[in-house]
């Protein structure tokens, strides 16, 4: 099964296609959590759910003895941009924007200028990693730059050319 679309997303939030557990294509840096919890205390809280159904915010939180207010903060560490030079301001009928549900692959492809360009992504679970591949079928063709921007003022890179 394949969600596809024809346009980029207007509004990355509302519109961008998820990859793995619901990271979306605008890169969204977050740093891992410093409480772990041991793997006793996560078999015990999937025993109490398969039992009960459901459990109170504050019984998961204390199960694996941390501080039940405060713990697991999820708060972004920045944003990861990938800006593609040369890229069309508006996409043609080649535009195709895809989200392969069984193969866990999302992809764009549109042809500009007379070459075919492409960009697939992944998540890995397992590795803690989203991958993207950016193509062209013609040698070259493929320009862009990263850079990073954070919310906190100590944060961020300057742009790096690749």
């Amino acid at each position: 099964m394949r969600l596809w679309c024809r346009a980029p997303a207007a509004d990355w939030e509302r519109e961008a296609l998820p990859i793995g557990s619901g990271a979306r294509r605008r890169g969204r840096l977050r740093p891992r959590q410093l409480a772990r919890p041991r793997p006793a205390a996560l078999a015990a809280v999937r025993e109490d759910l398969d039992d009960r159904g459901r459990l109170a915010p504050d019984a998961v939180a204390a199960a694996p003895g941390q501080p039940r207010r405060g713990y697991g903060a999820h708060q972004t560490l920045g944003d990861l941009r990938i800006d593609v030079t040369g890229a069309p301001d508006a996409p043609d009928a080649s535009y195709r924007r895809t989200l392969d549900l069984r193969q866990a692959v999302a992809d764009v492809a549109y042809t500009h200028q007379g070459t075919r360009h492409t960009r697939e992504f992944f998540a890995s679970h397992p590795d803690a990693v989203i991958v993207g591949r950016l193509g062209a079928d013609r040698p070259g063709a493929v320009t862009r730059i990263l850079r990073t921007t954070s919310p906190r003022t100590t944060c961020g890179t300057p742009p790096t050319r690749s």
